[in-house]
């Protein structure tokens, strides 16, 4: 009961603290447990619709997004449900390069391509892949440093 006050309270909170992680390094294991896959996984598809990490071409941000909407929905699409779900998947600058019905056809067009369809892969695995992908594809996103300053008094 005390903690549920305290939630609440904070919800009218003008800011948010996120824990995000920040460096793969060679040796990462992380991908071996579904919880890191899962967290990690979040990451980058909150990261994609925030703009955080770009994909090079459409024809990425497309297999990203059917992987998605295949992790969430499994292997049958449709596109009434595909066209529903576009707005909270894609980044708002995705939207000014084509509309929702174009994406939703190159998703649909990856989701029925995609080898996690056909040989329908469980979800924890695609969720590797992407973790995998992004791994290779934005390295320098995962492998920031930041410099820590040691101050004393005032606390």
């Amino acid at each position: 009961d005390e903690m549920s006050g305290v939630v609440g309270e904070s919800l009218d909170c003008p800011w948010r603290l996120l824990f995000c992680k920040e460096i793969f390094t060679p040796w990462n294991e992380e991908v071996a447990s579904p919880v890191a896959t899962n967290l990690i996984y979040e990451q980058i598809v909150r990261g994609l619709k925030s703009g955080e990490y770009a994909c090079e071409n459409a024809q990425e941000l497309a297999t990203i997004l059917a992987q998605q909407y295949y992790v969430q929905h499994g292997k049958g699409l449709t596109t009434k449900r595909l066209q529903a779900n576009l707005d909270s998947l894609l980044p708002k600058k995705a939207l000014n390069q084509m509309t929702v019905k174009k994406w939703a056809s190159l998703v649909k067009s990856r989701h029925s391509k995609g080898a996690f369809v056909q040989k329908q892969t469980l979800p924890v695995d695609v969720k590797r892949d992407v973790v995998n992908f992004a791994r290779s594809r934005w390295p320098v996103k995962f492998s920031r440093l930041y410099a820590a300053q040691e101050t004393s008094g005032g606390g």
